[in-house]
């Protein structure tokens, strides 16, 4: 009796864990079979990887296990192949985005790629609503984009130079108040915690967000997602140009502890990236080209990968040939404690620190990164 009592108890574990799992999984039942595009693949992204598959008979889908509510891209690729990650309009017709929790969502495009309907998600639900009205409010600056159009189309790159920087401006006062004022008024929202981190901005601004989050209920406040929020505003006043580096201590490639000390006295590119996040590596050849200028003048790179698979970010520095530096991860994926600290909230991001551990820029980007040097480094 007392055997099949365990027996019973080992079978109900292993029933409640598969109940468990099942219940983190997001499974994605897509038609495209009404639509004149042709359509061959669709990818998506979602968490920290691309995943694709065939369209067949004008159906798809995808079933991602251990799946949170996340924010994802959704691609319509009429050939089979690496499909181009711009932000033209042509791509754009092809994207679709999402906000999705676990559970079965079918996707269905009516008539044509602009016109999908999800059904099964209520995140997804508040999500558009946001992404609709948020688009509204941003739309109140088309004269502007209508001007930097035709600045370009006549050459004039002075002028055109000139909106752009206007543009940049006022887009990002609206849109800064739009998603504050949203929140405040939608705080109940599934995705509140999404919108406040659209709020803050990349690199996130927690000058902008901490006085929205205060005037939230304190339910809110106080809920796991809540704290972990108001810690992210703590530690992004800790860092910051003109601020010391944070100091830490995180194991390298064969296993030995590396502590950001061990680089004082020289200037160090402190780069988070992550071996699923294509636009890190794109940015590769110019921190190669960075390196290899400046490695005999006192010149240094430190990573920190998001990973969470050995094998992925091992392979990801030999395709590179970015093991001339050092390279560091605790393997936890997004939840790096290095990227905690340095309050990551986009891939890439990077802060260039002097020989004494101070930031004197971050987010130095494609040629902007060798400029600076040229300026520093003596």
């Amino acid at each position: 009796m007392k055997k099949i009592l365990i027996l019973l108890a080992l079978l109900s574990t292993i029933f409640q864990k598969g109940i468990a799992q099942q219940e983190k999984q997001l499974i994605i039942k897509g038609d495209v079979s009404r639509v004149k595009e042709h359509i061959e693949q669709v990818k998506i992204y979602v968490g920290k990887a691309w995943d694709s598959c065939k369209v067949v008979n004008g159906k798809y889908s995808f079933n991602i296990k251990s799946h949170k509510p996340s924010a994802m891209v959704i691609d319509f690729c009429p050939k089979i192949g690496v499909f181009p990650l711009t932000r033209d309009k042509v791509t754009e017709k092809y994207r679709h985005r999402l906000y999705l929790e676990p559970g079965v969502v079918i996707i269905t495009c009516i008539d044509s790629l602009f016109t999908c309907k999800t059904e099964g998600s209520k995140y997804n639900l508040a999500f558009q609503d946001f992404s609709r009205k948020r688009k509204a409010r941003l739309d109140l600056l088309n004269s502007i984009k209508n001007e930097i159009e035709k600045a370009e189309r006549d050459n004039d790159t002075t002028k055109s130079k000139s909106l752009r920087a206007d543009y940049r401006i006022k887009y990002d006062g609206i849109d800064t108040e739009f998603c504050c004022d949203y929140a405040l008024s939608n705080s109940n929202s599934p995705i509140l915690f999404y919108i406040l981190k659209e709020a803050a901005g990349y690199p996130f601004n927690a000058e902008r967000v901490k006085p929205v989050f205060k005037k939230l209920p304190k339910h809110i406040q106080q809920s796991t997602k809540g704290k972990d929020f108001i810690e992210r505003i703590g530690n992004s006043f800790k860092v910051g140009i003109g601020k010391m580096a944070p100091t830490f201590t995180q194991a390298d490639t064969s296993g030995n502890l590396v502590n950001l000390s061990d680089f004082r006295g020289k200037y160090v590119l402190l780069e988070f990236w992550g071996s699923w996040c294509v636009f890190c590596r794109l940015e590769t050849p110019n921190m190669l080209q960075a390196f290899k200028n400046y490695k005999d003048k006192g010149f240094t790179i430190l990573s920190v990968a998001a990973d969470d698979s050995k094998k992925k970010w091992m392979d990801a520095i030999h395709e590179d040939k970015t093991g001339v530096w050092t390279h560091i991860s605790d393997l936890k994926g997004s939840s790096n404690g290095v990227a905690k600290l340095y309050n990551v909230t986009g891939y890439p991001t990077n802060y260039l620190i002097d020989p004494d551990g101070k930031i004197i820029a971050e987010n130095l980007r494609g040629k902007a990164l060798e400029k600076k040097l040229l300026e520093v480094v003596r």
